[in-house]
């Protein structure tokens, strides 16, 4: 909040004859010279020796304050100024001088009660209007405070700092769209202040506006370029809009511009985590926590990033470090609860209190709850008490329903139908033979498809743990390739309509840029796994970029998969929070799949989680022959691989197979009857 000082009264001539006049003076002079010789203490003393006898004398009194405000001895300053107020009561300069003072004292309640005094004698004066709304937003009176700096706009005119600290209040208000407005109405009055485009873009963020916000980020650093704050800012822009290579760029220069920036240490592992360079990410935690060991998003995230490389024991003591300095923040149980449930950790009694505790704090944000609710029932249904387990896993799946709600974002089974119905129309033989040559040749790319929960991971680690290949993990880079058929051929329309109106220089350009994407991430090998598992959607579009790369399809028992959407929070998964929903979405991806098993040019190799866990050897021989690699006894124990795996499944991938997740819904079978009823026609046992 910009609070403005003003400007120091001039000395007055003071009252008396000439020769009462000459001492003060001469001393008031004395004092100048010491205070530019640099003896402030000194200086100070002979201005205070003026104001013992006159304590209104204004340039002993503005010497004598200046020094003491420097010094941060303000109550000092602030009783030379009181005393002066009392002797000239009507003097608003004065006044607004002690409420100016006392703010930098951190005096709010004074501040406050001398700049009202002083809009009682002068109401037009901005400056006065500006510092008043500045004390009172401190004091939390955040309305009070924005119509004080609506007067100091009104009576400003061009002025600047009025309006961005009505953004501000407006902003802490929840007001995003005014603040907007006036962050705006800053930026036209002040184009070269490199603060007021970092501020508007951060607004423009809260607003879901990105590109407008990437753009004022960016304009901050043409004016700004040594800025790590808005650096910072410009990464995390990017990496919502989905732009994570670029973002990492702008992570790194804030971090080599303040190698102390502990959020962006932060940032730069996540977007490194999010690539898949989970050891690099690592050390930027690690870092962190270096710099602020009391942090406990830098501890969580170290440790979550440890469980991702299977070091467990280490990432046991960093999440349970996390805990000590904050012991509600709900991501720390929810990665302590994937150990626990792998039998890698215990949740101690007192844990469990806590968590049952805090999710009965209803003012509690929603997410923190909802992350809370699925850890306590994961540690419930590992405890075999599956009803009170099935209770939480509804509870927290309702405050998931219920926010997407109030976000306007809830799952839309018509549109989602029509995407579907979309794909069937326009992915015919007819297309894929018209374009059969009109892909890339390349055949590294590896398409692990399938539900959630469906064995994806596994399958992806299986093929990873051969010498020849390589993981990628859910990459989102082909349903971004989709979205950019429009703009890179031209066409005014959506995918998949785009898809007939591209060229062979559309579909060529597009998987480029796919295997320059494998490239950029490091991923070099003979077969690189792609196991984005919603890639089922886009396997036709695959199939033209790529019409000699492998697709493997993993399917499980519907109602298995289906409950284990339901018994996990998927980040960014809408759908799978009512058992009617997730029973559309698995009737909808049946009837896509079965379509591609009719027109898809490619193969598709199908692994059945159920087969797989019975027959591995088998199974696995297939499954690596299929991939055009020679049999490799590693491909056996997977489990062992050092690579990071990053998904739901990232702790049960580091065991040998096993049954117990076969038939999981059993134990919950007295509570699935809307979902056998959303399941429908599909063939639930399938």
């Amino acid at each position: 909040m910009q609070h403005t000082s003003r400007r120091s009264k001039s000395p007055s001539k003071g009252q008396g004859n000439r020769d009462s006049m000459a001492s003060p003076d001469q001393a008031f002079a004395q004092a100048q010279r010491l205070a530019a010789a640099g003896r402030l203490e000194e200086a100070a003393t002979a201005a205070a020796r003026i104001l013992d006898d006159r304590c209104d004398h204004a340039g002993a009194l503005q010497l004598f304050v200046a020094i003491r405000c420097r010094q941060e001895r303000f109550r000092d300053a602030m009783d030379a100024l009181r005393r002066a107020v009392a002797q000239h009561p009507d003097d608003p300069d004065l006044c607004a001088q002690l409420g100016d003072v006392s703010w930098a004292a951190g005096d709010v309640n004074t501040a406050v009660a001398c700049y009202r005094k002083t809009l009682a004698k002068r109401p037009g004066d901005a400056q006065t209007q500006n510092n008043l709304g500045a004390a009172l937003k401190a004091r939390g009176e955040v309305d009070e405070a924005i119509a004080c700096f609506r007067a100091a706009v009104a009576a400003s005119g061009e002025l600047v700092f009025p309006r961005k600290n009505l953004a501000e209040a407006l902003l802490a208000r929840g007001d995003v769209p005014e603040a907007i407005e006036q962050y705006e109405q800053a930026v036209r009055l002040a184009p070269r202040d490199a603060e007021l485009h970092n501020a508007l873009g951060t607004c423009l963020v809260r607003s879901g506006r990105l590109p407008e916000a990437i753009d004022r980020f960016r304009a901050a650093l043409e004016l700004r370029g040594d800025n790590a704050e808005i650096e910072h800012n410009l990464a995390g822009a990017l990496k919502l809009a989905g732009n994570i290579e670029e973002a990492v760029v702008h992570a790194r220069r804030a971090v080599q511009l303040q190698t102390d920036f502990v959020t962006a240490r932060i940032t730069l592992g996540n977007l490194l985590t999010e690539q898949g360079h989970v050891a690099e990410a690592i050390t930027h935690y690690e870092h962190a926590v270096q710099l602020a060991p009391e942090n406990w998003i830098a501890l969580n995230n170290l440790g979550s990033a440890l469980v991702d490389l299977g070091r467990f024991d280490e990432a046991t003591d960093r999440l349970e470090a996390a805990l000590r300095a904050n012991p509600g923040y709900a991501p720390a149980y929810h990665n302590l609860t994937d150990l626990a449930k792998e039998g890698y950790y215990e949740l101690s009694a007192d844990q469990v209190t806590r968590m049952e505790g805090l999710i009965e704090q209803q003012d509690a944000p929603a997410d923190e709850r909802s992350v809370l609710q699925f850890s306590l029932a994961a540690w419930l249904e590992a405890n075999r008490r599956y009803d009170e387990a099935f209770a939480a896993y509804e509870a927290a799946n309702r405050l998931e329903y219920d926010a997407s709600v109030a976000a306007g974002v809830p799952f839309d089974p018509a549109a989602h139908r029509e995407l579907i119905d979309a794909t069937l129309d326009t992915f015919s033989r007819e297309l894929f033979k018209d374009a059969r040559n009109w892909g890339s040749t390349d055949e590294t790319p590896v398409f692990v498809v399938g539900m959630p929960r469906s064995g994806t991971t596994l399958v992806a680690q299986i093929i990873a743990s051969h010498p020849e290949a390589v993981g990628a993990d859910e990459l989102e880079t082909i349903g971004r390739l989709a979205n950019q058929i429009s703009t890179v051929g031209k066409v005014d329309l959506v995918y998949p309509r785009s898809v007939p109106h591209a060229t062979e220089v559309t579909i060529r350009e597009l998987a480029s840029r796919y295997s320059q994407g494998l490239k950029r991430r490091r991923l070099a090998a003979r077969r690189v796994v792609d196991k984005m598992w919603h890639n089922f959607l886009f396997l036709g579009l695959i199939a033209l970029l790529f019409p000699r790369a492998r697709v493997v399809h993993c399917r499980r028992d519907a109602r298995d998969v289906c409950f284990s959407c339901f018994a996990r929070r998927l980040d960014r998964i809408s759908w799978c929070w009512r058992f009617e929903d997730i029973g559309f979405y698995f009737r909808e991806y049946e009837r896509l799949m079965n379509h591609w098993s009719d027109v898809l040019p490619v193969a598709i190799y199908e692994v059945g989680y159920e087969r797989l866990v019975g027959h591995q050897e088998e199974v696995s021989r297939g499954l690596i022959d299929f991939c055009g690699l020679d049999w490799h006894e590693g491909c056996l124990n997977f489990f062992e691989s050092d690579g990071s795996v990053r998904s739901a499944s990232r702790v049960q991938v580091r065991r040998p197979l096993y049954e117990a997740s076969i038939g999981r819904w059993k134990h919950f079978e007295n509570h699935l009857g809307k979902l056998e009823v959303a399941l429908g026609a599909s063939d639930a046992s399938a």
